[in-house]
C-alpha cells in the first residue's frame, strides 16, 4: 500500500498506520510501536501481539533421517510451533533428538501419535554474533581434533566424533533461524546464510571423515593433506573476521597446491578407506573455499581501486 506523507512544521514528517492494522493488533493513542531503519525500508513493529507461526504436518510413511532434516528446516525457517503425526517409535525418537539440537525448542505434548514442539520464549536473549563465533570455533576445533586423532590413531576418539557435531548442528541451526527471522532484506543477508549453511556442512564432512579415518592406520600423505585443508579453513575464518588481500592470497595459494596434491595421491593410494578419505578431504577443502571468496567484497583494502 502507498501512504502520503504529511508535513507538520518545517523538520515533522507522518505517515498515517493502516486502520485494519492498528486494529488486528490493538495500537491505540499514545502507545509505543518499533521503528527500525534498513537502508530505503522502515519496518514497523509492535509487542502488543506476538504472531505465532504454527505448522501442522503428517510425517507418517518419512523415513527417520528426512523427518530430521524436516525439523531441522522448519526451524531454521522460523516456526515457532510444530504438530507432527508420526507413526512408528523410530520417528518419535529422531524427533526427541533433534529437538535438543533447536535452541530455545522444547517437547511439549506427545499423545495417540501426536508430538507438539514450540518454541518456549517469544524470543531468545541470545546474540546472532556470538553464537556463530561459536558455530566457527566449534568446526575449528572438529578440525584439529580430527588431525590429531588421526595422527595418534586414537580409534576412540574418531568413534565419538558425532558428539562434537552436536553443538556445530544447535548453533548453526540458530544463526539460519535468526537470518530467517530478524534479517530479511538486509544487504549480503543470503550469502550469510549460505556460509553459515556450508559451515554446517563443513561440520558434517569431519564427522563424515573421522568415521573412515578409523577403519585406516594414519598415513603420511592422508594426514598432509588433512593438514593443509585445515589451514584453508583457519585462514577462511581468519579472513571471514578480518578480510585482508594477503588472507585471500594466501588461502587461494594454499588451496590450488593441495588440490594438485590430493589429486596426484588418488594415484598412489590403493586402500578404498584411504581413497574415501581422500576424496572427503578434497570435499572440505571445496567447502571452506567458500569462506574467503564469497567475502571478496567486505575487502576495505580494494575500495577507490
Amino acid at each position: 500500500m502507498k501512504r502520503k506523507v504529511i508535513q507538520i512544521a518545517n523538520s515533522t514528517q507522518l505517515v498515517s498506520l493502516p486502520r485494519k492494522w492498528s486494529q488486528k493488533y490493538g495500537v491505540k493513542k499514545g502507545d509505543e510501536i518499533d521503528v527500525n531503519e534498513n537502508k530505503n525500508t522502515l519496518i514497523i513493529s509492535t509487542e502488543r501481539v506476538k504472531i505465532v507461526n504454527e505448522l501442522k504436518v503428517d510425517v507418517s510413511g518419512l523415513l527417520p533421517i528426512l523427518v530430521d532434516r524436516f525439523l531441522a528446516r522448519s526451524y531454521q525457517k522460523g516456526y515457532d510451533r510444530i504438530t507432527i503425526i508420526f507413526d512408528s517409535h523410530e520417528q518419535l525418537i529422531t524427533i526427541r533428538n533433534k529437538v535438543k539440537e533447536l535452541l530455545g525448542f522444547e517437547v511439549m505434548d506427545i499423545s495417540n501419535s501426536v508430538c507438539s514442539i514450540q518454541s518456549i520464549s517469544s524470543k531468545l536473549e541470545i546474540d546472532f554474533e556470538p553464537v556463530l563465533r561459536k558455530a566457527f570455533i566449534a568446526v575449528l576445533d572438529m578440525a584439529d581434533t580430527c588431525l590429531d586423532a588421526y595422527e595418534k590413531s586414537d580409534k576412540e576418539v574418531l568413534e565419538n566424533f558425532y558428539h562434537k557435531d552436536f553443538d556445530v548442528n544447535k548453533f548453526c541451526y540458530f544463526c539460519l533461524r535468526h537470518i530467517n527471522k530478524e534479517m530479511s532484506g538486509d544487504f549480503g543477508t543470503y550469502i550469510l546464510y549460505y556460509l553459515v549453511e556450508m559451515l554446517e556442512d563443513v561440520g558434517d564432512s569431519y564427522k563424515e571423515l573421522a568415521t573412515h579415518l578409523r577403519e585406516t592406520s594414519p598415513k603420511k600423505d592422508i594426514g598432509k593433506m588433512l593438514k593443509g585443508a585445515n589451514k584453508v579453513f583457519r585462514t577462511g575464518y581468519d579472513f571471514f573476521y578480518n578480510p585482508t588481500i594477503s588472507k585471500a592470497n594466501e588461502a587461494m595459494k594454499d588451496y590450488k597446491e593441495i588440490l594438485i596434491n590430493i589429486r596426484n595421491n588418488y594415484k598412489r593410494l590403493e586402500d578404498d578407506a584411504d581413497l574415501i578419505a581422500l576424496s572427503i578431504i578434497e570435499q572440505i577443502l571445496r567447502q571452506v573455499y567458500h569462506f574467503y571468496t564469497m567475502r571478496l567484497d567486505t575487502l576495505k583494502e580494494l575500495e577507490g581501486k
